[in-house]
């Protein structure tokens, strides 16, 4: 008998998940080969880098508000805009201006992909399942840097870094139109839903499908913008880590590009067991009866503490493979916060996910540009690679104190309670 169509939808947005991170990360992968060709410094490619993060940061609260007007109508425009900026890419090497607008494209096109496939997760899944299709979307960024780092290494080695670009394009292109033939943004809309699963979502789901207000219960909310916080210092480690460990791997551990790929791998595999971890723990926890706060938040926090002191020590450790587990027990923890990053916005206001995220994203984005470029002018200046990680490991404790004091999952609208604490009913199988 076939399985529910919310798994093949989620399965979906894993693989868009998957393709959008890949499309993030081919850059910094690529990057030490690209340096040396294009004879571009340190100091200049952190400003490549953060291009992305300029066109991620101004359009998200406007794509945040579009997210929560069109919800998963969204995904395969979005799709289709980034992949043809990153198709294109390889012409930006005629031009630093260029490069720099190529990026701000695939940036732009990526702000409101997270919010959206967000919405369609709460439209197509029932709450105790929410913090593991939710996590699906981090695992796939881990999934998709995990296989990024030899598949991108491989390709830029045996055809150019060019052929990267074009290949990552030409997958997301592919992908916006099997969207469109069979995803769909909710169950009642897709032709295939049967009466028994769609009653069973409907019943059962967080969000309400096209129940949209106003900002205003988010601007005013602490709660929301402590969560704003810790997600922005958060994600600072997060771009560093994204942006500059493979050529911190190359020209700060003196690993070949052949090994970086290899090593880069297994540490973002490190992260995805973190990340599906984190989802399942705070499932789990929901399931047993503990409330939100325990399930959503007290994992997050912890796990962010855990991290901490691996960090520290991976660069500051003489030993260049003792420093690639370290790297591995770091990511390992500080990833499986991020099941209660993605699923502490349902729990505070499912009617406002696009506005919470957007608030989030914008931060972390301005945060993000703040790692690229810092620490490229950081290592340039001052020869020290292990400076931008120092500081890297500093914002993620003070993260976790912000989300064990200053964040609730309590909801922030009122009538949304007696949806959230409906009875669970037996699954009913599609």
């Amino acid at each position: 008998m076939r399985g529910p169509i919310r798994y093949r939808i989620v399965g979906m947005v894993f693989l868009l998940a998957l393709i959008n991170h890949v499309d993030r990360a081919n850059i910094s992968i690529a990057a030490p080969v690209m340096i040396r060709e294009l004879g571009w410094d340190e100091a200049r490619f952190g400003i490549i880098f953060s291009a992305f993060l300029w066109g991620y940061t101004v359009i998200q609260l406007p794509g945040g508000y579009l997210a929560d007007r069109f919800g998963g109508r969204l995904i395969p425009w979005l799709c289709l805009g980034w992949s043809v900026a990153t198709l294109l890419t390889p012409f930006g090497a005629s031009s630093f201006f260029l490069m720099l607008g190529l990026r701000f494209l695939v940036g732009g096109f990526e702000a409101p992909i997270v919010p959206s496939m967000s919405i369609a997760n709460a439209a197509w899944v029932p709450r105790h399942e929410l913090a593991r299709a939710q996590t699906v979307i981090p695992a796939a960024l881990n999934a998709g840097i995990m296989l990024g780092y030899p598949l991108v290494t491989f390709v830029t080695l045996e055809l150019g870094w060019s052929w990267v670009f074009y290949l990552c394009g030409g997958i997301g292109i592919l992908w916006a139109f099997g969207w469109l033939w069979y995803g769909r943004s909710t169950p009642e809309e897709h032709p295939s839903v049967t009466p028994s699963e769609l009653a069973y979502i409907q019943a059962q789901r967080v969000r309400p499908v096209s129940e949209h207000t106003g900002w205003g219960p988010v601007v005013r909310s602490p709660r929301v913008w402590a969560l704003v916080g810790s997600y922005t210092l958060w994600v600072y480690t997060m771009w560093l880590m994204a942006a500059w460990l493979p050529t911190y791997l190359v020209r700060g551990r003196g690993f070949s590009v052949a090994e970086m790929g290899g090593f880069g791998g297994l540490i973002t595999g490190a992260a995805l067991v973190g990340t599906v971890s984190g989802g399942w723990l705070s499932d789990a926890l929901l399931r047993r009866g503990f409330g939100a706060d325990t399930a959503r938040r007290t994992p997050c926090f912890l796990g962010m503490l855990a991290g901490v002191p691996f960090l520290v020590a991976a660069v500051s450790v003489e030993s260049p493979w003792l420093c690639i587990v370290l790297l591995m027990g770091a990511r390992l923890f500080n990833d499986s916060a991020l099941a209660g990053f993605m699923s502490l916005p349902t729990e505070l206001s499912p009617r406002h996910l696009g506005a919470i995220w957007g608030c989030m994203s914008t931060f972390g984005s301005l945060s993000g540009m703040a790692a690229t470029i810092l620490s490229g002018f950081m290592v340039t200046a001052t020869g020290n690679w292990a400076l931008p990680f120092y500081t890297g490991a500093g914002a993620i404790l003070v993260a976790s104190l912000v989300m064990a004091v200053g964040v609730s999952a309590q909801p922030l609208v009122l009538d949304q309670v007696a949806k959230l604490q409906t009875v669970r009913p037996e699954p009913v199988e599609g």
